[in-house]
């Protein structure tokens, strides 16, 4: 047979170490990926965070800027509502109360 013919050798060969030196770049390019991917998906969510903050932040701002307009007006949103209410029956509306 063909197998007769083949030197056994008892020591590790270059092609051994070449095999070896192979699958520890592979590995190595791998993990980097991985580890540019992780990060790059961290740093999304860090920006999605801030931006839902900002969001709520400039509704909070919104409200508060509703707020401070209502008191300085002295308007209150529920006498809004109803006074709205009122125009839209057709029924006019005194300052400050609603005519029924």
């Amino acid at each position: 047979m063909c197998s007769d013919r083949i030197p056994v050798a008892r020591e590790e060969t270059a092609m051994e170490y070449w095999v070896s030196g192979c699958i520890c770049l592979v590995f190595a390019a791998l993990s980097e990926y991985a580890f540019i991917l992780f990060k790059m998906i961290k740093i999304k969510r860090r920006r999605r965070r801030a931006r839902d903050l900002a969001e709520k932040y400039r509704e909070e701002e919104r409200e508060s800027d509703d707020d401070r307009e209502n008191k300085l007006f002295g308007r209150c949103p529920e006498e809004e509502n109803q006074n709205q209410g009122a125009v839209a029956r057709g029924r006019p509306v005194v300052e400050g109360m609603m005519s029924m």
